[in-house]
């Protein structure tokens, strides 16, 4: 892990925004799977 100065709201933020990235990918693939 980056050692940085961060404050933990953003942190937090950016955990949530590669969560949210991360589902995103999965519902592409699995529309991918799906041949919508």
């Amino acid at each position: 892990m980056k050692v940085l100065k961060k404050s933990p709201e953003s942190e937090l933020a950016d955990t949530w925004v590669s969560l949210g990235e991360a589902l995103l990918g999965a519902m592409d693939a699995m529309d991918e799977i799906r041949g919508v």
